[in-house]
């Protein structure tokens, strides 16, 4: 099934398709309680859930503040993720408080926002979370010069695969962040690009004035046919035992990016 939906272009990940159906079903109970006699309910929802939206996200964006600092406006890039639950619900049971006092309707509408948010938390965690799997082993990438890679020299230390293209274009809007946090970083990160010629991929570096070091050619696609992970892009995070303990399909934010990295040099 992979961890994300597909139409066209556009790359929804299941986690946050999840989140959209549970925000409609808590509207949902705030109106079926309107229907009840309790007719500010919806406005009173709705509010909580803007508050309660901004305050996950600003507390997000609060404790990786040194990774949003290097490009502000990321922001408001939330379509990458990156939202912290509790302080969401804190903040939108506040809300209902404040409008709803003690009212029993507004004990209902919190404790739903309540166990929603536990659904979202049990089932992003088990269903929508793949298990830890093997990286393939005898897979080799080219570099931009024709010298084949072979990814097995990688194992005994983590390491990460971007799989990218030049027509992707959320490829393109995560590709100036990788590349500089690649440039730095102690743990590899391979720019992996899937199935474009040379002067293609060139010329896009040569345009944004990068450099190529960490610039490799897959061009039978034999990463996505490997590794289940068709979607691009798509970055994936090996620990130092060989094993995917993570695939995150679509664009990658910094603060993402820069948390899993500190995961994977945390020993075990």
């Amino acid at each position: 099934m992979g961890d994300a939906l597909r139409i066209g272009p556009l790359v929804l990940p299941y986690d946050r398709l999840l989140a959209v159906v549970l925000i409609w079903a808590f509207l949902l109970v705030a109106s079926v309680l309107a229907g009840r006699g309790q007719r500010r309910l919806p406005q009173t929802a709705l509010i909580a859930l803007i508050v309660g939206l901004a305050a996950a996200r600003l507390t997000y964006v609060g404790l990786n503040w040194q990774a949003f600092a290097v490009a502000p406006l990321s922001i408001l890039a939330v379509w990458q993720g990156g939202f912290t639950l509790w302080a969401g619900i804190a903040a939108a049971g506040l809300v209902i408080f404040v409008r709803e006092g003690l009212r029993r309707s507004g004990a209902v509408l919190f404790v739903s926002a309540l166990a929603l948010a536990a659904v979202q938390t049990l089932v992003a965690s088990t269903v929508l979370t793949s298990p830890p799997k093997p990286f393939p082993q005898d897979l080799t990438l080219a570099t931009m010069e024709g010298t084949p890679v072979s990814l097995d020299s990688l194992r005994g230390r983590p390491f990460v695969i971007n799989l990218w293209a030049t027509w992707c274009p959320p490829c393109r809007r995560e590709m100036p962040m990788l590349v500089e946090v690649a440039s730095g970083s102690d743990i590899p990160i391979l720019l992996a690009n899937q199935g474009e010629g040379v002067d293609a991929i060139r010329q896009y570096f040569e345009e944004e004035g990068w450099e190529e070091d960490t610039v490799f050619r897959d061009p039978g696609l034999v990463l996505q046919s490997a590794t289940g992970s068709p979607i691009l892009p798509s970055t994936l995070f090996v620990d130092a035992d060989g094993m995917i303990t993570r695939i995150h399909t679509g664009e990658l934010s910094r603060a993402g990016l820069l948390n899993a990295l500190k995961s994977l040099r945390r020993p075990e």
